[in-house]
C-alpha cells in the first residue's frame, strides 16, 4: 500500500510531539518525556556510531553539529515551550514559528492501538493521519525532497526523536477498557472495542499502588531506562545498548516507507509483555466510557523481568534510526 498521499498533508491536519519536563515530573505527566533524556541520548549516540561517512556529513551539515545526541530532545523542548511557555527553546524564533505551523506538535509522539495489533493499517479504526507513524513517513518524505510538511532541520531532529518514541511500547499501543463492577476489563482484540477513546492513554491511566504519582508509562519511560545502568554517565549504558544490537534479525525490507509500520507492529508486541505481571484493581470511567484512572499493582520481580526488554528496544531504536538514515535518499 502507498503511504505518499499522507505527506503531503494540510497545516490543518498536522500533528504530534512529546515533552521534556523536570525529573520530579516524570512518573506523573501525561504521556511524559519517552525514554528519558538518557534514552534518547543513547539512541542517537549508538545510532550515530552506524552511520556511513558520507550520511553522517550529510546529517551534520543539516543538524549543523557533529552530535545527533545534541538534538535529539529537540522534539520535547518544542512542546515544553507550547504548553507551559518554558525550557531551553524560550525565546527561540524557529521554535516559535514551528509551533505556529503545527499547533497540534504535542500528539506526534504516539499512536493508540489495542495490544492485539497485528498489522498498523494506515487507515484503520485506531491509526490517525497525525500519528507517530504518519509524521515519520512525512519526516522521510521531507528529507527526500518530497514534501514541505517541515524544514530538513526539523524534519531530522523530529525524526531522530521520533524513531526512540515509537520504540516505546506504551507510545504504541495501550490497553482498552469496559467497566466490570468497580474494576474494569482489560479488552485486547481490535474487533471486542466498540469505545475507541476507552483506553489508558498508553499507561498514564494506570496508577501503580492507587498513587496519582506514579504511572505505568512513566515508570517505563523513567524507572525501567535507569535500571539499564546505575553508573553515573553514559558510557557504560551506551556500550550495553550498543552490544544489544542484532544487525541480522532487526533488519526492514522493503520500502523505507513502510518500516515506520513495521515498527509500530513489533513494540504492539512488545507492549503486550510490558502488560504482564500488571494486576488491575479498582477503576473510575467518565460517562462516555473514557478511562479516568485504574489501580495497579506491578509483580515484584515486574522491574527486573523487564531489563533486558527495554535494553532491547532501546538498541533497536538506534539500529533502525541508523538504518533509515543510511538509506534515505537524501535530497
Amino acid at each position: 500500500m502507498s503511504v505518499v498521499p499522507f505527506f503531503k498533508q494540510s497545516v490543518a491536519r498536522r500533528a504530534h510531539l512529546s515533552l521534556i519536563i523536570l525529573v520530579p515530573l516524570l512518573l506523573c505527566a501525561d504521556r511524559a518525556f519517552p525514554w528519558s533524556q538518557q534514552g534518547h541520548v543513547i539512541i542517537a549516540q549508538a545510532a550515530q556510531t552506524m552511520l556511513s561517512n558520507n550520511v553522517l556529513k550529510k546529517v551534520q551539515s543539516i543538524l549543523n553539529t557533529n552530535e545527533m545526541s545534541s538534538v535529539a530532545l529537540w522534539a520535547d523542548q518544542v512542546r515544553q515551550l507550547m504548553q507551559f511557555k518554558s525550557g531551553p527553546l524560550v525565546g527561540n524564533a524557529e521554535a516559535q514559528q514551528f509551533i505556529i505551523d503545527h499547533p497540534d506538535n504535542d500528539k506526534w509522539h504516539f499512536v493508540n492501538l489495542p495490544l492485539n495489533t497485528f498489522k498498523y493499517l494506515y487507515n484503520g479504526r485506531f491509526a490517525d493521519p497525525n500519528d507517530i507513524v504518519h509524521v515519520l513517513t512525512n519526516c522521510i518524505a521531507v528529507l527526500e525532497g518530497d514534501s514541505t510538511f517541515m524544514t530538513k532541520p526539523q524534519a531530522l531532529r523530529v525524526l531522530i526523536h521520533m524513531v526512540g518514541d515509537i520504540h516505546q511500547p506504551l507510545h504504541v499501543a495501550c490497553g482498552y477498557y469496559v467497566p466490570n463492577g468497580t474494576g474494569a476489563t482489560l479488552l485486547k482484540d481490535p474487533g471486542d472495542i466498540l469505545n475507541v477513546e476507552a483506553h489508558d492513554r498508553g499507561g498514564n491511566s494506570l496508577r501503580i499502588n492507587g498513587s496519582e504519582n506514579s504511572k505505568l508509562h512513566g515508570f517505563w519511560d523513567d524507572n525501567l531506562v535507569q535500571g539499564v545502568d546505575t553508573t553515573p554517565g553514559n558510557k557504560k549504558m551506551l556500550q550495553i545498548v550498543t552490544n544489544a544490537v542484532d544487525t541480522v534479525n532487526w533488519k526492514n525490507s522493503g520500502s523505507r516507507y513502510t518500516w515506520p509500520a513495521k515498527w509500530a507492529k513489533d513494540a504492539v508486541l512488545e507492549a503486550q509483555m510490558a502488560y504482564d505481571g500488571v494486576t488491575f484493581g479498582p477503576a473510575s470511567f467518565k460517562a462516555n466510557g473514557e478511562v479516568n484512572h485504574i489501580h495497579i499493582t506491578l509483580a515484584g520481580t515486574y522491574a527486573n523481568d523487564r531489563r533486558d526488554q527495554v535494553t532491547r528496544q532501546l538498541a533497536k531504536a538506534a539500529f533502525h534510526l541508523a538504518r533509515l538514515l543510511n538509506r534515505i535518499e537524501w535530497d
